[in-house]
């Protein structure tokens, strides 16, 4: 079981933990491995749009676990549990900042562990969080779901 500092939950109990914790283990083994120069910010913007990328991006998550399948196969369960509470989250709102935030959080925690579609939907939650278009919401929300079912589906099927 993970826990994040002294805190003795679960990192799995506290979201915004486990997002420290992915961006923790990934930048010290960087660092440790001397990749330290290869940060989010110089992952372009145009790879997250690659059609030919399934739900997971393996090679991206790999690259950042500097190839540890095991600490790849940790990060990609914590995704799929907290992302599962970032969706309930996104369904159940109607505030704007609290589906901004929801929809913020899952973009980052998605971009990391490579499941870029579900990054992209996400990033247009964000946009739309505010917008008075329900319509658009729901689309969008209802292809978030499809997407991250899938890329769950996928995790499932790696163990």
């Amino acid at each position: 079981m993970i826990h994040f500092g002294a805190d003795p939950r679960p990192a799995a109990a506290n979201p915004k933990a486990v997002n420290l914790l992915i961006t923790f283990k990934c930048a010290k083994l960087a660092k440790i491995k001397g990749f330290f120069s290869m940060t989010h910010a110089a992952v372009s913007a145009t790879q997250f749009s690659k059609p030919e990328i399934g739900p997971i991006d393996m090679e991206h998550l790999l690259h950042y676990t500097m190839g540890d399948e095991a600490l790849a196969r940790e990060v990609l369960g914590l995704f799929c549990t907290q992302g599962r509470i970032y969706l309930e989250q996104l369904c159940a709102t109607q505030d704007p900042q609290e589906r901004k935030s929801a929809a913020h959080t899952l973009k980052g925690s998605a971009r990391g562990v490579g499941a870029h579609h579900v990054a992209n939907l996400s990033e247009t939650l964000e946009e739309l969080a505010a917008a008075p278009d329900e319509a658009a919401w729901t689309s969008a929300l209802g292809s978030l779901k499809t997407v991250f079912d899938e890329a769950a589906a996928h995790v499932a099927e790696m163990d």
